[in-house]
């Protein structure tokens, strides 16, 4: 039986999962910062963005921001790693191929001998 190949590693799983989290938490803080601008300032939630501002010097929104872009980052850093990866086996499968055809079909590589002259200069 031939062995089954996985589409993605469980590096990639697992770091996917934990970008996703990530970013889930993000965009729970950019709603809770959307809405705590809107609500009257006798809502918890207002009073909660306010507190969590004055200790982190940004509300809850702008935090979701930032969350949010380093978690898309993360993501794309590893996509960016894995198609790396992948491109390198799908190179070395064709060049694999191509090498089991030519020998299959008897073929030897051509050799082209050439006579190189100097060039003069004029």
């Amino acid at each position: 039986m031939a062995k089954k190949e996985r589409k993605l590693s469980i590096f990639e799983i697992v770091w996917y999962a934990v970008c996703g989290a990530f970013a889930l938490w993000g965009l729970t803080y950019i709603v809770l910062g959307i809405a705590a601008r809107y609500l009257p300032n006798n809502n918890p939630l207002v009073s909660a963005n306010a507190a969590f501002k004055k200790i982190f010097a940004l509300g809850f929104y702008y935090w979701g921001i930032i969350i949010l872009v380093a978690a898309t980052l993360a993501a794309i850093i590893v996509l960016l790693i894995n198609a790396k990866k992948a491109d390198r086996a799908f190179e070395k499968e064709q060049r694999r191929a191509a090498r089991l055809a030519s020998i299959h079909n008897n073929e030897t590589p051509a050799v082209i001998d050439a006579e190189i002259e100097p060039v003069q200069a004029e």
